[in-house]
């Protein structure tokens, strides 16, 4: 059953001077405000209910615990921060009302009358968005405050526009939110992001809900900085009028990275790996860290399975590659085809849009990791490489066996590659792994899309 509440009188019942409230009076009102309390009353009123010997104990544990932010597909939440102007002790200075997206739902009336006025506008903020096209998303209460009827409680909410906007779109990718990540700011469809009040109450709320990182309006950074010691300050992109530009870094950080697949054969999750590493930026750690643990080792396994089904016969030990701007190639093949030994060829230089020498660094210790060792080898990226490349091939394939030697085609410009190809011996093998590319600008290999091709010199 729905329970409506009535403001004015709790509005009487709040503004009691905490440090004369009656255990009786904390109690009943705990009982009025049910599951909504834990969230937005003082936590020394519900340390006093809690000590209520008449009520029973399953409510009481449950008062004397912190709620947790949810983490569900869709879940979202909104700061208040109490208006200084109507003194109401009994209420946290800054508490938050958790939500929820749900899709081909309308807005629901149970929600604060401003709040449903800011989802709608939310919801309006980005047109043509495929993903947020169909029936629409409808902004919902959280399953944690039960049934309760909100509709007529007199909030301000406009420095929720944030918050909301990012669970939506985190929302429209099929994505989950991180509870340690919260924002505040507001909006104007001319000026876009802008400041918000209340700003030293939401951050004492984030330190205490243990958020880990917290957005505000970029002109507020500093001031947040300073209020807030040991708390992680996100930026929101003033100026930006293109909502979905304006809360680019806020979504990146709001969304938490999906599970890795189970198997091979787990499609949909592969996907939604590729989905989500496809959205975060080029050449940040996180995005690198995510290849490695989400989506390499499946890929392996499935470039791995192609090579026994269509090339058994390439079974080489030590394998020539070119590091390049994509090094996840060599540990792939490296895995691919089970080589133990191999030859990194990198170009270090001054510039360090050009040098690869954290690249091959990288690449060695993944090696390295897997049991396999990586031979670094420097060459200059001028006429002398028709040099050093074939010396240090001819080195490194002195006394193999030439079926035991590939050269990965894939890295590395034609020249490179046409200098090192002249120095495998004959009835060595060719590797080249054919791929997409992920859409202009980024273009990064799609991962899942790799195919394995194997030759023999000659052949």
């Amino acid at each position: 059953m729905t329970t409506k509440l009535d403001w004015n009188q709790l509005r009487r019942r709040l503004s009691q001077p905490l440090d004369r409230l009656s255990q009786y009076a904390a109690t009943e009102l705990l009982m009025r405000l049910d599951r909504l309390a834990r969230w937005c009353l003082n936590p020394k009123v519900l340390r006093l209910a809690a000590e209520d010997d008449a009520i029973p104990e399953d409510y009481r544990a449950e008062w004397r615990q912190t709620p947790r932010l949810p983490a569900t597909h869709g879940a979202c939440w909104v700061l208040f921060a109490a208006d200084s102007r109507l003194a109401l002790p009994l209420l946290r200075p800054a508490f938050a009302l958790p939500l929820r997206w749900a899709e081909g739902q309308r807005h629901s009336p149970r929600l604060p009358a401003a709040l449903q006025s800011l989802a709608a506008d939310v919801a309006a903020s980005f047109p043509g968005n495929r993903r947020l096209d169909g029936d629409g998303w409808g902004l919902q209460l959280a399953e944690e405050l039960g049934d309760v009827d909100l509709s007529d409680m007199p909030v301000e909410c406009h420095s929720g526009w944030a918050a909301l906007a990012a669970g939506l779109l985190v929302a429209a990718e099929g994505g989950t939110p991180d509870p340690q990540v919260g924002a505040t700011g507001s909006w104007d469809d001319r000026r876009g992001i802008q400041p918000v009040a209340g700003l030293k109450p939401k951050l004492d709320w984030a330190a205490e809900f243990s958020v880990r990182a917290f957005f505000v309006p970029s002109v507020q950074a500093e001031e947040a900085a300073q209020l807030a010691s040991g708390l992680e300050i996100g930026r929101l992109q003033m100026g930006e009028r293109e909502p979905r530009r304006a809360l680019a870094e806020l979504a990146l950080r709001l969304e938490t990275p999906p599970p890795p697949p189970r198997n091979p054969d787990d499609v949909a999750a592969l996907e939604r790996c590729i989905d989500y590493y496809s959205r975060r930026p080029r050449g940040r750690p996180g995005t690198t860290q995510f290849y490695w643990t989400h989506l390499l080792p499946t890929i392996t396994q499935r470039c791995r399975s192609q090579v026994r089904s269509e090339f058994a016969a390439c079974r080489p030990m030590r394998m020539v590659t070119i590091v390049s701007g994509s090094p996840e190639l060599v540990l792939l093949a490296a895995r691919a085809l089970d080589v133990r030994h191999c030859l990194l060829l990198y170009t270090p230089d001054p510039d360090p849009r050009r040098d690869q020498t954290g690249a091959m660094q990288m690449v060695q210790q993944l090696l390295e990791a897997d049991g396999r060792q990586g031979l670094p080898q420097p060459f200059r990226d001028d006429p002398t490489l028709q040099q050093e490349i074939p010396a240090a091939v001819r080195q490194f394939a002195e006394g193999q066996p030439p079926e035991s030697l590939v050269l990965d085609l894939t890295p590395g410009n034609k020249w490179m590659t046409w200098a090192a190809d002249r120095a495998m011996p004959p009835g060595s093998w060719r590797l080249y792994v054919r791929n997409d590319t992920l859409s202009a600008p980024d273009r990064r290999v799609r991962p899942g899309s790799e195919r394995l091709v194997c030759w023999r010199d000659g052949s």
